[in-house]
């Protein structure tokens, strides 16, 4: 919600917000198909650091 008033440019917010969504569906399917734990954390991590891309970005704009 706070990353979208803060107004990032279309494509950066689309980018982020589906990286985030296609990486969390992944992890879902992964967990769900008893993948090693490997695949899983990957999938977790590119879900986290989208998260923390759209975190800082609030961040920079609220200072």
């Amino acid at each position: 919600f706070l990353f979208v008033l803060a107004g990032p440019s279309t494509l950066f917010g689309q980018v982020l917000i589906w990286t985030y969504v296609a990486a969390r569906a992944a992890h879902f399917v992964a967990y769900a198909t008893a993948q090693v734990h490997d695949v899983r954390a990957t999938l977790w991590t590119l879900s986290s650091l989208s998260v923390l891309v759209m975190t800082g970005y609030v961040l920079v704009k609220a200072i």
